[in-house]
């Protein structure tokens, strides 16, 4: 049986499953109407960034000459969301809206090329940029259909970056979501075009993030996700058309021992191929990865092992200016991916909550991860990933990370949030060494 084949039984299994669950109640009968159901929230972003090449890499958009052996770019970004309510009716209609501003503080030649801020033609940064996007929505039930600017947040093609960089990146094209039973979550989309996180319109292609960069005309997504108890599991497949054909599996699962002591697991499986004109060339690739984890009154240890099986690498799709979307494996972390072929890697983390020592709103995180046994020397001569990945390498990264939320008062929900990274490989790694120092600082506003 083809693993197409497979993915839809396991769909099917799903959905049949689902049939003797509880109908949910209907979102759209207690809707109050378009504009009493509103809100409008607005997000003050503060974004330093700085990435040290420890072996002195140019910036990439600069000529020879005029670069340095770092990136270094700060920003202040002011990200304002709309969400109307549907009218009312059987079937109710309404609009999503977000409109953004980025401003450089410090930015300059050689140094760009971050993410934070766009460039023009000859490498110089933007002073400031914008970038404003509308959803049209219709409800019936629980079920909404969105055609227009949007992000996304399905596990296999995630937008919603969090504070990777200064915006999220957004998309065009249709999304559809629906939660007609209890527990389920379907969904499916299909997007056209997509914006990075440093762009202010639509014209960005999407592209095989680790290849020679083919490109894909459009993206067909679906899948289902199911959550009950401390139980979850989302299967997704994608379609990247001309390129590559993607299937996810991940569950995740929190086991109470008591009231202050857990055993939390998290599994997920990649599976993905080339497909129709096989822009990029043969793929074949399986990729997994398992963490376990025991939490212990304000402490959490971690320990997680990724395995990448076939001659060509964990890819996943990005933007054409290099940021990419968010995928799900356990040792993608703050610079690297741990992705070559036939890549084994480890990971130990610890995480702490500061409240049980009197500060509250405060956690730490730090993690190490190591990767051994990469090699694509087997990989095709008509692959987009042909010559980038040696034998024989080895590497390893560690991240440190600091947040903090203010718990009350006027600046309630301010958070400060420092991540530190440090990757090093030998001479067979593809990536390179580097430092990386990021510094976030977000004040969200609702103000309806």
């Amino acid at each position: 049986m083809s693993r197409s084949a497979l993915y839809y039984c396991a769909l099917a299994a799903a959905v049949a499953g689902a049939s003797t669950n509880a109908t949910a109640s209907s979102a759209q009968s207690q809707s109050s109407g378009f504009i009493e159901d509103s809100s409008l929230k607005l997000l003050v972003r503060n974004y330093y960034f700085n990435r040290d090449y420890r072996n002195g890499t140019s910036n990439v958009n600069r000529a020879a000459g005029t670069t340095n052996g770092y990136r270094g770019e700060w920003a202040q970004g002011f990200m304002s969301y709309y969400s109307s309510g549907f009218t009312q009716g059987i079937v109710g209609f309404g609009i999503d809206a977000h409109a953004f501003l980025g401003v450089k503080l410090d930015s300059g030649t050689g140094k760009t090329n971050t993410g934070l801020l766009p460039t023009d033609k000859d490498g110089e940064p933007h002073d400031d940029y914008s970038v404003a996007g509308l959803a049209a929505k219709a409800r019936v039930s629980n079920t909404v259909l969105k055609y227009g600017d949007m992000e996304l947040t399905s596990p296999i093609f995630m937008t919603d970056q969090g504070a990777i960089r200064l915006f999220n990146s957004t998309v065009r094209g249709w999304n559809i979501v629906s939660r007609e039973l209890d527990n389920f979550t379907f969904e499916a989309s299909r997007v056209t075009s997509g914006r990075s996180a440093a762009q202010n319109d639509h014209t960005s292609t999407i592209h095989s993030q680790y290849g020679s960069r083919p490109a894909t005309d459009s993206l067909n997504i679906y899948g289902v996700n199911y959550a009950a108890g401390g139980f979850k599991t989302s299967l997704y497949g994608m379609k990247a058309e001309d390129l590559w054909q993607q299937y996810l599996g991940m569950a995740q699962y929190v086991h109470q021992l008591d009231a202050t002591r857990s055993l939390r697991t998290s599994f997920v499986l990649y599976d993905t191929h080339e497909s129709g004109a096989e822009r990029g060339g043969k793929i074949d690739n399986t990729t997994w990865s398992l963490m376990l984890g025991y939490k212990t009154g304000a402490h959490t240890f971690s320990v997680a092992h990724q395995s990448v099986e076939g001659d060509s690498p964990f890819d996943y799709l990005g933007f054409s200016d290099g940021l990419t979307t968010l995928p799900q494996l356990a040792n993608n972390v703050q610079i690297h991916d741990f992705n070559a072929p036939n890549e084994k890697s480890w990971q130990l983390r610890y995480d702490v909550d500061m409240a049980a020592f009197g500060v509250p709103g405060l956690t730490l995180m730090a993690r190490y991860i190591r990767g051994t046994g990469g090699d694509g020397s087997h990989i095709e001569a008509d692959s987009m990933y042909f010559g980038r990945y040696p034998a024989g390498a080895k590497h390893w990264e560690h991240n440190l990370e600091a947040r903090y939320v203010v718990q009350s008062g006027a600046a309630k929900d301010l958070s400060f949030r420092v991540r530190h990274a440090v990757h090093r490989g030998n001479g067979n790694e593809a990536r390179e060494d580097m430092n990386e120092l990021r510094v976030m600082v977000d004040y969200p506003i609702n103000i309806l």
